[in-house]
């Protein structure tokens, strides 16, 4: 109290603050300042209003710092603290301000603060704390005093744009990954905050607690669209994990995922390689690098002795790291293949195989891939429609099929087995996913168009069979019959 008391004597002419005769003795030390509640009273009158003033008749930068940095050691006014603060802005004072701001700070009843002075403290800090590792760890200081965090929230959605860029992402990174908790943020606001933090020195970046890495490695690895962020990430934290760990076998086929679709092969291949020679038995991670060392078509690795032209062959597509069925066709009708594959990606029917994706292999072969779903209908129809429920599911289901693809506008030249994919089972699912030879209607198109593909599939399916129901038997042989009507009795058949 003595201490504060000088400062005011030295000051006094400069603040023209009014004291009576009890103060005046106080100030000059003739008195002991022994009654709290007169001392209190006295330092009150060092107002906001009374700083003010006084700073509005000082030019000198360096005594402006000096009368606040006295008085703020005193006051409990957060006008003054601000005033303080902003004081420090300039280059010279700037190494003050980084120790005074987080104690400065500290005292602040922020629930009691107004919008404007909270916007202007983040302003003060953004002016201070250039280097955003710094920024953030000033900041994250600040979220474990009371009220801040609350007091950050509630006011970020009406920060000036600038100061919001700055720092939303800080706070959506503080609630996401620090604490870990399931708070409703913007993803860019994310991404920035993860990039934030690991821009600071590996050895910070590695200190944090497990559950932090954990998160934060989650993050940055999830974002397919950041790969520098990924890069980061992965080579501060990635290596900090147990090798024998549970995490540490997720993050780093996560991490090799993001390389293969970036078709950064040769990576991939030592993330892999990494992660077996601390797993050896980790089968994602075989299978991956014995595709990689597989002969290719695009980006399909085929199995050994893979027969291509003919049908459909199993492969393995390296950006998905999933099987496919894979079609290549022959590189002098590449225009014509591709044409028929454009037509298949653009359809959306119930029991067509999706097309994933299309492309031109070395020497000009054209190729398509669709899901792994099954196997060639030709390889297991035999056996899948033995069963009589099993067959008139499987001849209503491909019949179906055809009546959809011709009221859509687009003509089969035949139904055949090795167009399928077939999924056995009690009721089997059967998927279109050859669309060779497909070609447009003109004018409106009914079932009937498919009439010789669907009768003929139909009969493919149910062949000669005596137990054959009588309603199907009769539209099967009639000499003039209708699609809508096979696919009727079907219908009633497996209903």
């Amino acid at each position: 109290m003595k201490r504060h008391l000088r400062f005011i004597r030295d000051h006094r002419r400069l603040l023209r603050v009014r004291l009576n005769a009890e103060e005046d003795l106080l100030v000059n030390g003739v008195r002991e300042p022994t009654h709290r509640g007169k001392c209190v009273h006295l330092l009150g009158k060092i107002d906001h209003h009374l700083v003010t003033v006084a700073l509005d008749r000082i030019d000198d930068p360096r005594v402006r710092r000096e009368l606040l940095a006295g008085i703020v050691r005193f006051s409990t006014d957060d006008g003054i603290l601000v005033l303080y603060l902003e004081a420090l802005t300039d280059s010279a004072s700037r190494a003050v301000a980084a120790s005074a701001f987080p104690l400065a700070m500290a005292r602040l009843d922020f629930e009691e603060l107004g919008p404007a002075r909270f916007s202007r403290l983040l302003e003060i800090a953004a002016s201070v704390f250039v280097d955003p590792h710094e920024r953030a760890s000033v900041v994250f200081g600040l979220m474990h005093t009371p009220g801040f965090r609350e007091t950050f929230r509630e006011a970020s959605a009406s920060l000036p744009r600038p100061l919001g860029e700055v720092f939303r992402p800080l706070l959506a990174v503080y609630e996401d990954v620090v604490l870990g908790d399931d708070v409703d943020h913007r993803p860019e606001d994310v991404s920035k905050g993860a990039a934030i933090l690991l821009s600071a020195p590996e050895a910070i970046q590695q200190a944090w607690p497990p559950e932090v890495r954990l998160r934060l490695l989650r993050l940055a690895l999830a974002r397919a669209d950041k790969d520098d962020l990924a890069d980061r990430a992965a080579g501060a934290l990635l290596g900090t994990l147990p090798p024998k760990s549970d995490e540490f076998r997720e993050f780093a086929l996560l991490r090799a995922s993001m390389l293969l679709r970036a078709q950064a092969d040769a990576r991939a291949k030592w993330e892999l390689k990494r992660l077996k020679g601390s797993q050896p038995k980790c089968e994602p991670a075989l299978q991956w690098l014995d595709a990689l060392a597989a002969p290719r078509v695009g980006r399909m690795a085929l199995p050994p002795g893979a027969k291509l032209g003919k049908g459909m062959v199993r492969a393995f597509w390296l950006d998905e790291q999933r099987p496919v069925w894979l079609r290549v066709g022959r590189s002098e009708h590449k225009d014509t293949f591709l044409a028929e594959a454009k037509i298949h990606g653009q359809l959306a029917l119930p029991g067509v195989a999706p097309l994933l994706v299309r492309g031109t292999a070395e020497k000009g072969k054209p190729w398509v891939a669709v899901p792994a779903i099954g196997r060639p209908a030709h390889e297991t129809l035999r056996g899948a429609a033995r069963d009589l429920p099993a067959a008139l599911w499987l001849a209503w289901q491909g019949t179906s099929v055809l009546a959809a693809l011709a009221t859509a506008g687009w003509k089969l030249p035949d139904a055949r087995a090795w167009r399928f994919l077939l999924v056995p089972g009690k009721r089997p699912t059967l998927l279109l996913a050859d669309l060779t030879g497909i070609e447009s209607i003109e004018g409106e198109g009914t079932p009937e168009i498919h009439k010789g593909a669907s009768f003929g599939w139909a009969r493919e399916v149910l062949g000669d069979r005596n137990d054959l129901p009588a309603r199907v038997g009769g539209v099967l042989f009639r000499r003039r019959k209708r699609v809508s009507d096979l696919i009727r009795a079907l219908a009633l058949e497996i209903s």
